[in-house]
């Protein structure tokens, strides 16, 4: 049976949504959730529980479920999303033991919390991919009045044979070695894990379910055959929804596409197998401080405080504090800038691993979204988002260091953040002159300065460097010799490459007879070089971030390593979003080694 289309694009109804974030339960085994009303809509009698994907698809079919929560509730339904324990702002790691009956945990205690927030007993669980996986697979020892499940796992054995395909994709993907865990698009698969995984099959569960369940399709790839026949079986009613925009919504995040006709459909569904109900009468206080043990790296568990926050002027923009439990601490407050259209937790989950070690070594951390990024939602209805470089960029992290400095005081501050985030961090250097700004950390940059239009020219840059590498391995040769190598591209990149460098050198030489800085680069590193602002480059294998300094501000750059003002630090056999393991824990070391050495207090 197909579910019944809504008589208005709930889409349409630009109802205020409110979100709190809070923390459920305590300590090490606490989650972080969203949960999501709206004003000014006639409540129904249930409350919606989401239950993310997994892995790589978590991170970028996050705008989505923010859009579905928001969704649902404009619709009459409360809704409560979360990250699962070891995922996105939860404690805990990939690599902790039992992870798919802590993930089955999880949802029981987010159906818990949905209903003593929500003030309802009836309970929809929503799951996406693995989620809908654990959604079913929970629904089967704790019975729930609906079920939808959008492109369901149904065998976790095919699961991990797919995430077992991606990792082998990748040519710098961790491996586990003799634990045998592997790694899929940056997120670790324990060998405990894949095969807990491999055991679950929804053909051999029952979800107890009350009232229907609803299968959302997928419009990438066919569904997993027999799923709707053994629910039929069980005697449950089955509705079915043309899942259309499952691709887009699970592309890179700053290509992701809001499937907005498919949540419609998803909250048109439930308000047609549910009542009106009571207005929400619950105020059940949100704990939004969460105390807990961080096993930091190289060292022993630290005991760290997350705070969520607003600020900026309409409270809009979005982050998470990280700080030592105890007494202040005497070091700069760092502060990490979105990378790319990832939300705070960053790829491959590196900023909250690295707010959280950096906390444990006394550096107060902040993580944060930028608007139309993660949760700092635009401001206006069809606002920019999902842009690397949204022209907000800088007054947005003007706001973010007004906050920390009424937060924190008037300490140093240390501000970081990986390709587009290592632009924001250069530009809001620059943007506040008056800031105690000590540091600026740049993780593989690609762009100093964009004025809104087109990028920046560094493809030519980054296939020159690639290809210095490229060439040392007869890897290559074969694949040239075999013409998989595109031939003429290459060579069309390497003569604009040859152009750059020498317009690089051309520029170089006028600054040398005028005596004065002939870019805007040149002058806005000598700009924060004049401020006695430090800057540091964290550069993986074959990025061309140096180079494409060097090209704009060659001259002044060269000044910088001179009296120290400028370092580049290497982290070897890296990507360019260290989607491994192993480039992750570099990372993070060299980052510590780097900032000891200069705040020692």
């Amino acid at each position: 049976m197909l579910a019944p289309a809504p008589l208005t694009p709930l889409s349409s109804l630009q109802l205020p949504v409110h979100r709190q974030a809070l923390y459920i339960g305590d300590g090490d085994d606490a989650l972080f959730g969203w949960f999501h009303t709206a004003e000014g809509v006639p409540v129904r009698d249930c409350v919606a529980v989401i239950c993310p994907p997994l892995g790589h698809e978590y991170v970028h079919s996050h705008r989505s479920v923010r859009y579905l929560a928001d969704t649902l509730a404009r619709a009459g339904v409360p809704a409560l999303r979360f990250d699962y324990h070891g995922t996105g702002d939860s404690p805990g790691t990939d690599l902790d033991p039992g992870r798919v009956a802590r993930w089955l945990a999880d949802v029981r205690r987010a159906i818990d919390e949905a209903r003593a927030r929500s003030g309802r007993a009836r309970v929809c669980l929503v799951g996406i991919r693995l989620g809908a996986t654990l959604a079913a697979l929970a629904s089967a020892e704790r019975a729930v009045d609906q079920l939808v499940l959008w492109g369901p796992a149904v065998s976790g054995r095919r699961y991990v044979r797919e995430m077992q395909a991606i990792a082998q994709a990748s040519e710098l993907a961790g491996r586990g070695g003799d634990s045998g865990w592997v790694e899929p698009a940056g997120f670790v698969l324990s060998a405990e894990t894949q095969e807990q995984l491999k055991a679950a099959s929804l053909l051999k569960v029952s979800p107890q379910v009350r009232d229907a369940v609803l299968l959302v399709s997928r419009d990438d790839v066919p569904d997993e055959e027999g799923l709707q026949a053994h629910l039929a079986s069980l005697g449950r009613e089955v509705d079915t929804l043309d899942g259309a925009g499952f691709a887009g919504m699970m592309a890179e995040p700053h290509h992701t596409v809001v499937p907005q006709d498919t949540l419609d459909g998803i909250a048109g569904w439930l308000v047609a197998r549910s009542s009106l109900g009571e207005p929400m009468a619950v105020t059940l206080p949100a704990r939004e401080e969460l105390r807990f043990d961080f096993p930091a790296q190289g060292g022993h568990p630290v005991r760290l405080v997350e705070t969520p926050a607003r600020f900026g002027e309409h409270g809009t923009l979005f982050g998470i504090h990280t700080r030592p439990d105890g007494a202040a601490t005497k070091r700069p407050t760092v502060v990490l800038f979105s990378s790319g259209a990832t939300h705070r937790i960053g790829p491959s989950r590196l900023y909250t691993t690295l707010a959280r070690n950096l906390a444990a070594h006394g550096y107060p951390t902040l993580r944060c979204d930028i608007e139309g990024i993660g949760d700092s939602v635009a401001r206006e209805p069809g606002g920019l988002e999902a842009h690397p470089y949204p022209p907000t960029a800088v007054r947005d992290a003007g706001a973010v260091l007004r906050h920390v400095g009424e937060r924190h005081g008037p300490g140093e501050l240390v501000l970081a953040g990986l390709c587009s985030g290592a632009y924001t961090a250069f530009q809001a250097a620059l943007d506040q002159p008056g800031r105690p700004i000590a540091e600026v950390l740049l993780i593989n940059p690609l762009i100093f300065s964009y004025d809104g239009g087109e990028l920046p020219d560094v493809q030519s840059f980054r296939i020159a460097e690639s290809s210095k590498g490229a060439m040392r391995k007869m890897e290559s040769w074969k694949k040239l010799l075999r013409g998989q190598i595109r031939v003429r591209y290459l060579l069309g990149m390497g003569l604009r490459h040859v152009g750059n460098v020498a317009a690089s050198h051309g520029r170089t030489l006028a600054e040398r007879v005028t005596m004065r800085a002939a870019t805007l680069l040149s002058r806005q590193l000598d700009q924060l070089f004049q401020q006695r602002r430090h800057i540091a480059m964290f550069l993986a294998s074959g990025e061309a971030g140096w180079n494409i300094l060097h090209a704009g501000a060659r001259r002044t750059a060269g000044k910088g390593v001179r009296s120290g003002h400028l370092k580049l630090l290497r982290i070897d056999d890296a990507d360019h979003t260290f989607s491994s393991e192993p480039s992750r824990a570099q990372l993070v070391g060299r980052i510590l080694e780097h900032l000891n050495a200069r705040f020692r207090g």
